[in-house]
């Protein structure tokens, strides 16, 4: 019995530690995913989008770019995620 409550000790941190990855892991992907959104949108070629013809368009793409990167940085952060 007590070997059985050792072993399961032993799971239950093993878990805890595989969970903060998955939290981890989960966070860069969402932080990653936001960049890659909007450059997805912005690499379909489409003929009428006003943005594509702006003369500052490319910089304010790479702006939102990292504000969103940034800004999901800082939320997970102080959600204790990363």
């Amino acid at each position: 019995e007590l070997l059985g409550n050792a072993v399961d000790a032993h799971l239950a941190v093993v878990n805890n530690h595989m969970n903060d990855i998955m939290k981890k892991m989960t966070s860069w992907g969402a932080i990653l995913f936001g960049a890659a959104l909007i450059t997805g949108i912005y690499g379909m070629n489409f003929e009428y989008m006003p943005e594509l013809r702006w003369h500052y368009g490319y910089f304010i793409a790479l702006g939102w770019m990292l504000v969103l990167t940034v800004g999901l940085y800082t939320w997970f952060k102080r959600k204790g995620w990363l």
